[in-house]
């Protein structure tokens, strides 16, 4: 093990700019859909996420997305 009696001073976390739903996913996604004779909910079911948060992509540069 490289380090020992290592522990964590502080710990925070940032919410995301805009939060997207699955079902607004297939919304877009519904002539796609029809066309393959998919059911809706099919996406959550695969992923087992109801929603996915996203970071607007001008505030960081391309390789340092978090």
């Amino acid at each position: 093990m490289r380090f020992q009696h290592v522990c964590v001073e502080a710990l925070c976390y940032r919410l995301p700019d805009e939060v997207v739903t699955s079902a607004d996913i297939e919304n877009r996604l519904d002539g796609i859909y029809q066309r393959l004779d998919l059911p809706a909910g099919r996406l959550e079911l695969m992923t087992g996420s109801a929603s996915v948060g996203s970071f607007h992509r001008e505030r960081f540069p391309v390789r340092s997305v978090p």
